[in-house]
């Protein structure tokens, strides 16, 4: 009878930076209250040969962080002394920065081939999901260099840590899966649960081969190998609150690879910055063809003032390049394999079993294709609406793509602590997407996004203080900004209205006040705790512009006595209170189409349960949760009118949630 409402708190960026790995070239001033926008270099696909090769330097780079692993476990079962784990640890988290960084790449190429459809996204989750779990573990390594150093954690403690890591990801170049199907599964906290794959004999590599070579009417020559386990596991890692902001340096393209070796994996805060930044960049947008969803990962608030990730993953990666012993196949899972083509090109494959051998599929082509989406951030503007230190910023994205069939999703996320998306199936367009900045400085990355695979570049900008933040700044910095920005003498004359006998002009802007009823609808022994609640909204329209955004709060409480599941009853208590906001565009018809977030807490409590013989029972647990999740508006205006009336969806919760709309001016 436990019921569901809204899931756990979801992708909230807090205390994060999007790191990029691509220069800034170029710089313009922007008007609407002052601020630098920098854009940076797209970053380049991978070219075949060059993809070809960076698949073979995976299987390896993972090889390499497997040894790493077993080195430091070695030596954590010699009572270390604490600068021996640090360096070691520091090590691994060096490695997996490495792991990542080629996973990314392979990733992105993967996707934008084939003109980004469903083979192509699909080839690309092994490598997504190897620098997910590539991050974590770097993650993780920080967590334990500092709770090892401070006695708070055993030596036998972080052994466990770093063989769970381990086991999710690991190269058949490192250990023979014949031999040892399951490395670093006997130090795992759950060995049972670590996955073995199918070992298919030498002559599978030659087989397979074949077939991609007869599909491709090319020669072709084994490049590497990819399985992962059909069976998931929901990983959670502590994030704890920094002890100092990780500033600039979490967005300058130079500190990724600064982050790939040991020495520069001193900073905890930094690392975990950009390792937790890139991580969610990765996990958003799962299903973006039904919407610009969160659905792959979740942040949950911990007592220690941070935050844990939650992020679904296969419980078991295999990578291999070397093809002169077995390969390891996850006969529930997926398997791909990367071939060179006679003349320097690349072709990608996916594997199944049937009747246990190998069966390859028409193979994909890497070509030397730009990206599917081409981003651009044109402006940007802030807004009137602040919090605290953060300020609302409208980023103007104009895109173009070559894409058949447009379906998918540009996401921007602030370093501050904010993101935003925005629905596409147009070819070009511009779009605005409100995200939340830092009053001092903050930079934001945009992705165009398919089925968690970047289609598009990310593009950074870069936001000078406003003069109004500048007091936050040194004293110098604050002088010179005060200086530049000093308030009129006087203020501007008076218009006067015009003539009565003219007609009006048509309103340009638009701010209407009004009401919303959400409505939560039960699914079979599913529950609501939020049948019906509603609150004041209020939409801002500039048509001139043609942006559309606003703001809602609303909330709740009730008891539903009498609820009914096989034949036991119990009565729910439930309260809600939570707020949102929204932007996007209106049209000159008048027509509203936006997006934003719902967040708050709510929950219920069961009472007075009784069974079918009408016994009474403990009642199960409900609790009060934290949540956010997005939220699709639609509607109209009428103008002349000055009144708007429409509806807004709450997308992917368990129950179906829905409100209705409406103000005047």
């Amino acid at each position: 009878m436990k019921p569901h409402l809204l899931p756990r708190l979801l992708l909230t960026l807090t205390l994060l930076a999007f790191a990029c790995n691509a220069p800034f070239i170029a710089a313009q001033r922007t008007g609407g209250g002052g601020g630098l926008l920098t854009v940076a270099d797209p970053p380049r696909l991978l070219a075949p040969q060059t993809y070809a090769d960076s698949a073979r330097s995976l299987a390896q780079a993972i090889a390499e962080l497997n040894r790493v692993q077993e080195q430091t476990i070695e030596h954590l079962r010699t009572s270390p002394p604490p600068e021996t784990v640090d360096e070691d640890l520091r090590q691994t988290s060096a490695a997996a920065f490495t792991v990542a960084q080629l996973a990314e790449q392979l990733a992105a190429s993967t996707a934008n081939q084939a003109g980004g459809d469903q083979a192509a996204t699909a080839a690309a989750m092994p490598y997504l999901n190897a620098a997910q779990v590539s991050y974590l573990t770097a993650i993780e390594a920080q967590n334990m260099r500092e709770t090892y150093a401070s006695g708070k954690s055993s030596a036998e403690e972080v052994e466990k840590m770093v063989a769970q890591m381990g086991s999710m990801l690991w190269s058949g170049d490192r250990f023979d899966p014949a031999s040892n199907p399951k490395p670093f599964a006997e130090s795992s906290p759950n060995p049972a649960n670590v996955p073995a794959p199918t070992v298919l004999p030498l002559s599978a590599a030659d087989t397979v081969r074949s077939q991609v070579g007869s599909s491709s009417g090319k020669p072709v020559a084994l490049s590497a190998w990819a399985s992962s386990s059909g069976s998931r596991q929901v990983v959670r890692v502590s994030v704890p609150a920094p002890r100092k902001s990780a500033g600039g340096r979490a967005f300058d393209p130079r500190t990724l690879p600064q982050l790939a070796t040991a020495d520069g994996q001193r900073d905890a805060d930094l690392v975990r910055a950009t390792a937790v930044a890139r991580v969610i960049s990765l996990g958003a947008n799962k299903g973006a063809r039904s919407s610009p969803a969160f659905a792959s990962l979740v942040l949950v608030p911990n007592a220690d003032g941070g935050f844990d990730i939650e992020i679904e993953l296969p419980a078991s990666l295999v990578f291999q390049s070397d093809f002169s012993h077995s390969l390891p196949f996850f006969a529930d899972g997926t398997g791909d394999v990367i071939a060179s083509a006679d003349g320097g090109g690349a072709l990608v494959s996916g594997v199944t079993l049937s009747d246990g051998q190998p069966q390859a599929g028409k193979p994909i082509e890497v070509n030397n294709a730009t990206p599917l989406v081409t981003l651009h951030i044109d402006s940007l503007t802030p807004t009137g609406n602040a919090t605290g230190d953060t300020r609302d910023v409208n980023l103007s994205v104009s895109w173009t793509t070559t894409l058949a069939s447009p379906l998918f999703a540009i996401t921007c996320f602030a370093g501050s602590g904010g993101s935003n998306s925005s629905p596409i199936s147009t070819a070009s367009g511009q779009t605005t997407i409100t995200v939340p900045f830092s009053r001092l400085r903050d930079t934001a990355v945009c992705h165009a996004k398919l089925d968690n695979a970047t289609l598009g570049e990310s593009q950074v900008v870069e936001i000078e203080p406003a003069a109004e933040d500048a007091n936050a700044q040194s004293t110098a910095d604050a002088q010179e900004t005060q200086n530049a920005a000093a308030p009129p003498t006087s203020l501007p004359p008076t218009v006067a209205p015009p003539p009565t006998d003219t007609p009006p002009a048509p309103p340009t802007a638009l701010t209407l006040n009004g009401t919303f009823t959400l409505t939560q609808t039960d699914d079979g022994c599913r529950f609501s705790a939020a049948p019906q609640t509603g609150g004041p909204i209020q939409v801002t329209l500039d048509f001139a512009a043609g942006t559309a955004s606003g703001t809602f709060n609303g909330g709740g409480n009730g008891v539903r006595p009498g609820l009914e599941c096989t034949g036991n009853f119990g009565d729910l208590t439930w309260d809600q209170s939570y707020s949102g906001e929204f932007s996007g565009t209106v049209d000159a018809n008048g027509v509203i189409s936006a997006t934003g977030t719902l967040s708050g807490t709510g929950g219920g409590e069961w009472s007075n349960c009784r069974d079918s013989k009408n016994q009474p029972f403990d009642c199960p647990s409900y609790g009060h949760n934290p949540y956010s999740y997005p939220i699709t508006l639609t509607g109209s205006v009428d103008k002349p009118a000055g009144s708007g009336s429409g509806k807004y969806v709450v997308n992917n919760v368990t129950l179906p949630t829905t409100a209705d709309w409406s103000a005047t001016k």
